[in-house]
């Protein structure tokens, strides 16, 4: 009797071990996904803000623009604010 107790919470033991590790895997699956999905988020952004500088510095590069801001400047002066 005491051998097949002894079975019996040995069998216990085995089986919460692997409900426990069942457990785990199953909270890694749900959140790996996550995750992914977060690092596609910032992988997008990243490429956004990317182009946005390129423009910006393309916009900044051009004659158009450094003319304008002499222009400012002129008005700035001729305003009295320089």
């Amino acid at each position: 009797a005491v051998a097949q107790l002894r079975e019996i919470a040995a069998e216990a033991n085995r089986m919460r071990r692997e409900m426990a590790a069942m457990q785990e895997t199953i909270l890694r699956l749900e959140v790996a996904p996550r995750v992914a999905d977060l690092e596609r988020q910032v992988q997008k952004l990243t490429a956004a803000l990317e182009a946005e500088r390129s423009v910006s510095a393309q916009i900044r590069s051009s004659r158009l623009w450094r003319l304008a801001q002499h222009l400012r400047a002129c008005f700035q002066i001729v305003r009295g604010k320089s």
